[in-house]
């Protein structure tokens, strides 16, 4: 069914592709309580996730390449902070000593009480805070056994235009470029994980696009208006066309923006210019 949903220009550019849906395994985590002799093991394995999964974000700075390391910087450095937040440590360990459950549960716990406070609160930048935390909690939860997301992108075939509700920093390490042509998420805005993410990319991308999740299907052709922020389903071939036009006219005027980008600010008559930017209000 054509269709088209208008959100936040996130990452410049145009994409035509076919959806890939990015589905996340989630594994409800129940409660369950332990016996006494089993808390020490269950404070250990926590410990223990909380370890491995920072060896896990300075993996994923690795693979991301000195290049795009730099401008998820900020998020890989934000969530190497929250695991080693006291905080988190300190509640989980009290939540398995005092109710004596597992590391799973007291984790899900202290994530969904910081969530449930940073809801109420509102704002842009608390929301993206819920998605560190999230993030974090399944991250933990994979290392701890089932129950965390399982993320899906390397499985996207050539040419892919990837739908989700949101794109976290440890799916980013999964995006190639090579089979990855643009996404779409119904979350986010320009300061968001997933517009960082698109621009370290280089990716044509739209945030913002509430409702597009329940009008794709896996496989449905689709344009990604980076530039204008609109998603297109099931376009004509007229649109196609006209979006192909307009790829190509993009391409062309960033190659001429990146050809004069090293010449010297200078007026034709002569006169150099000083470039200067005013990037934080005095």
């Amino acid at each position: 069914m054509r269709r088209v949903f208008t959100g936040i220009n996130a990452s410049p550019g145009i994409a035509i592709g076919r959806a890939f849906i990015l589905s996340r395994t989630l594994q409800p985590v129940e409660r369950k309580t332990i016996p006494e002799k089993r808390v020490p093991k269950q404070v250990k394995a926590f410990l223990s996730a909380i370890k491995k999964s920072m060896k896990e974000i300075e993996t994923i700075r690795a693979r991301l390449g000195a290049d795009k390391a730099k401008e998820l910087s900020t998020v890989l450095d934000t969530h190497i902070m929250l695991l080693q937040d006291d905080a988190l440590r300190n509640d989980v360990i009290k939540i398995i000593e005092e109710q004596k459950v597992t590391a799973s549960w007291a984790v899900s716990e202290h994530v969904g009480r910081f969530n449930k406070m940073l809801a109420n609160l509102g704002g842009e930048y608390l929301s993206t805070r819920v998605a560190d935390l999230n993030d974090i909690k399944n991250r933990i939860l994979r290392n701890l056994g089932p129950g965390g997301g399982i993320c899906c992108l390397d499985e996207a075939p050539e040419g892919s235009v990837v739908v989700a509700q949101d794109i976290n920093p440890s799916e980013a390490v999964q995006i190639n470029t090579a089979r990855i042509v643009g996404f779409v998420t119904e979350l986010g805005s320009k300061t968001s994980h997933s517009a960082i993410i698109a621009k370290a990319h280089e990716i044509p991308a739209v945030v913002g696009a509430t409702g597009v999740l329940q009008n794709v299907k896996q496989g449905t052709r689709m344009i990604v208006d980076g530039i204008d922020g609109k998603v297109i389903l099931s376009p004509t071939r007229k649109q196609l066309a006209e979006y192909e036009n307009k790829r190509q006219s993009y391409k062309y005027y960033v190659i001429e923006l990146l050809s004069a980008a090293d010449l010297p600010a200078e007026s034709r008559d002569g006169f150099r210019l000083a470039i200067e930017a005013n990037i934080e209000s005095p």
